[in-house]
């Protein structure tokens, strides 16, 4: 019986342990979602105002895309910033999404988590 009462106690022990680094994985993986979508308004700041108008394209941005491809290629980007090949840390979203149509943009990206903003949906414009 004891025997059993510690198989019991250790298994509950191990689930709480796992639900404790499920909710830490989910919070790094927000934190990096809003990090890769500071450093992209960053860079599309920097991109208005050298070229009067925001990169056209609607679609995910992947890192191969012409958002990604343009922001590069105009060094708005260098080896020491986040966003190297911006995709969605864990696939909940799909990807992180741009809508830009020269005069304005929208970057679309989603939490998982309350812990770094609010859960759910959000949309970024200039």
């Amino acid at each position: 019986m004891e025997m059993l009462l510690a198989i019991l106690a250790f298994g509950m022990f191990i689930s709480l342990v796992l639900i404790g680094v499920a909710r830490q994985q989910a919070y790094r993986r927000d934190v990096s979602r809003t990090a890769t979508m500071d450093q992209l308004q960053k860079a599309l700041a920097m991109y208005v105002s050298d070229n009067q108008e925001y990169p056209v394209m609607k679609g995910c941005v992947t890192g191969a895309d012409p958002l990604m491809t343009a922001l590069r290629d105009r060094k708005y980007f260098d080896d020491k910033m986040v966003v190297k090949d911006p995709k969605d840390p864990n696939g909940i979203s799909g990807c992180y999404y741009y809508e830009g149509d020269g005069s304005t943009y929208s970057l679309r990206y989603i939490l998982e988590t309350d812990s770094v903003g609010t859960k759910g949906e959000h949309f970024i414009k200039p």
